[in-house]
């Protein structure tokens, strides 16, 4: 094995050279890439199952990415063999360019120390970067890689990330990271119908997330999880055959129920839901078709579950404009919800729903910002048989179809790229889905309810916002008021705090702490401080009574500035240190830490999100 360097090798490196020399791997000795045929790749690509379906959305997301880099974005199976790749990887050469192609193996055995093989043999993502590569002639190339584990934590394949190695390390890692979890989450999410779900996360907004932990239970047995189950329970993939009784203490939960707190034996604490099994095959096929049928439709059961934000967010403004877009809904009308992140956008676009003419029809929601830009148009409007690369042999009806006769919620309405405005004004206008790859084009009824945080109409003037297609949603709007502008925020701060079960553990609110929560202006609104009185609630010890220096270092102001010019005796003091945040602090704190927020922060002695609303209320 070669020697320089040893000393200041990554131990994960250290270990594959080792590996590499006990497998025979000859350092200057590299055999040819020759690629599988076409044949012998398309049989493998079917053996891997409902694995390139599932990372095909990622493989997209990650090649527009890096697309800047110049990076290759690979998909190789648990063996080692690329299945399927993004990108052209201009800087290599073209023995460089053969041996990132699909079909082409990368085991520690045929290539030596190499990302994929590597993130196989150690189960981790991994970095191997340049030199650290076996073969020097791998020493042009950086690599990122990590594995897909399926359900009981057995590696499905791997995603892998190659480029110049003169890119700066760990450049890809974060990235890459969250496609796993992503892949690994929705493969999850698409288990077999008759298993129960339950899904759990420390906070409630993270439930329904690729970072919320969960678990696949036939009856009360543990069939399978995801990591992030895995590592929130401090467990191993043991767990697979257990009772989830042997986890956690609360009494099962009920499936369809809203959502309520689990603990666990070692006391962690968890928000969770326990989801119905999906209807059967059997039991789908023995509904009764409908005229338009050509595909299987599914069952779409309304989400109802409000629990994120109190009852008292529903003020007597606010029911008023739930009651005028219920009725415009009743009246087949476009209604168009705007206000900030946090407002409660989706949560008065399902009150909607529940309370329109409509109620027992789908509620199919679609945040236009998340779709991938390869796979917008197959996942609105479906595709038909054989329309593409790993589309199902069934086709798909497509999520604008599964609203058929209900309300299509179409979140972040603003972020549509234009090419999809334009096609999604064609189906307002002909009432009808034509599928990508042809097909029947279907009749489709359903009313639109649409959110965004943006300026439509000022996007209308700029040209980024087609004009008829906001004629078309704008028939009725809804204005939903920001936290800070609410003049009841005491009350419902006090809404929130018996909600979250306070009263039952004795926990009391200090004058100063309510006040400071009153006081605070809440960027991410109704969503933040719902949150945070959680939180309070869950980590606070039986009969605590909660003062100032319980609350998170950002909250802990007695009062707001309230313009650039205000007084000394004016100025908000930070709780526990009784030092103003004048301007003069601020900009000696900002010159002592090199112009460097939080360094600067850390030097007053409040959060950053904090120095940055001084800021900019001084207009520094």
């Amino acid at each position: 094995m070669r020697q320089p360097a040893v000393n200041n090798l990554p131990d994960t490196i250290l270990r594959s050279w080792h590996r590499c020399t006990d497998l025979g791997v000859i350092e200057d000795q590299i055999p040819y890439a020759e690629p599988l045929t076409q044949g012998e790749l398309q049989i493998l690509r079917e053996a891997s199952g409902e694995l390139l379906p599932m990372v095909e959305p990622e493989l997209d997301f990650l090649g527009e990415m890096f697309q800047g880099t110049d990076s290759v974005v690979l998909l190789a199976n648990a063996n080692g063999m690329i299945l399927d790749a993004r990108g052209t990887g201009n800087f290599l050469d073209r023995a460089g360019q053969v041996a990132l192609k699909s079909g082409v193996m990368w085991s520690e055995s045929e290539r030596g120390t190499n990302a994929i093989g590597t993130a196989i043999a150690e189960n981790a993502l991994v970095e191997v970067w340049g030199n650290e590569h076996f073969h020097q002639k791998h020493a042009g190339l950086c690599c990122t890689a990590a594995p897909i584990l399926d359900h009981q934590g057995r590696i499905a394949g791997v995603i892998d990330i190659s480029g110049d190695a003169r890119l700066p390390r760990g450049y890809a890692q974060g990235a890459l990271s969250r496609s796993i979890r992503e892949v690994e989450h929705r493969w999850l999410m698409q288990s077999p119908g008759q298993l129960q779900r339950l899904r759990f996360h420390e906070k409630s907004n993270h439930l329904g997330s690729f970072r919320e932990g969960v678990l696949l239970l036939d009856g009360e047995i543990i069939v399978g999880a995801n990591r992030e189950a895995v590592r929130w329970l401090g467990a191993t993939w043991s767990l697979i055959g257990e009772r989830w009784s042997t986890l956690f203490k609360t009494p099962p939960l009920k499936p369809g129920e809203e959502e309520s707190l689990l603990v666990t034996h070692s006391g962690l604490m968890y928000r969770g839901l326990l989801e119905k099994p999906a209807p059967s095959a059997s039991n789908m096929s023995a509904q009764a078709p409908t005229a338009h049928d050509e595909v299987a439709i599914p069952t779409i059961v309304p989400h109802t579950s409000l629990s994120s934000v109190s009852s008292a967010w529903l003020d007597n403004t606010t029911r008023q404009q739930l009651d005028q877009a219920v009725r415009a809904v009743d009246a087949e009308l476009s209604v168009i919800i705007q206000g900030e992140t946090g407002t409660g956008k989706e949560v008065m676009a399902r009150l909607i729903h529940e309370q329109c003419q409509r109620a027992h029809k789908p509620f199919v929601a679609i945040n236009c910002a998340a779709l991938p830009e390869g796979l917008i148009e197959s996942e609105l409007f479906g595709y038909a048989e054989g329309a593409f690369t790993g589309a199902r042999k069934s086709g798909s009806i497509g999520r604008v179809f599964e609203a058929d006769g209900g309300i299509l919620f179409l979140d972040e309405i603003g972020d549509m790229s234009l090419t999809l405005q334009t096609r999604l004004l064609r189906v307002l206008q002909d009432r009808a889905v034509q599928p990508l790859g042809g097909g029947k084009s279907r009749p489709v009824n359903f009313v639109v309810l649409s959110a965004t945080h943006r300026d439509l109409a000022a996007m209308v003037s700029a040209g980024t916002f087609r004009a008829d297609l906001y004629y078309r949603l704008h028939f009725h709007q809804i204005d939903l008021s920001p936290l800070r502008h609410r003049t009841d925020k005491a009350a419902f701060i006090d809404a929130l705090w018996q909600e979250a079960g306070a009263p039952r553990r004795q926990l009391t609110l200090t004058n100063d702490t309510r006040q400071a929560l009153v006081n605070y202006d809440w960027p991410g609104n109704f969503r933040q401080l719902a949150h945070l009185v959680k939180t309070l609630v869950a980590l606070a010890e039986p009969g605590q009574n909660i003062g100032i220096d319980n609350l998170p270092a950002e909250y802990r102001m007695t009062s707001i500035p309230v313009s650039p010019d205000v007084t000394k005796s004016e100025t908000m003091t930070s709780s526990g240190t009784g030092d103003e945040l004048t301007p003069e602090r601020i900009k000696q704190a900002l010159e002592q830490s090199h112009y460097k927020v939080a360094a600067a922060a850390r030097r007053l002695g409040v959060h950053r999100s904090t120095l940055y609303r001084y800021m900019a209320v001084y207009n520094l």
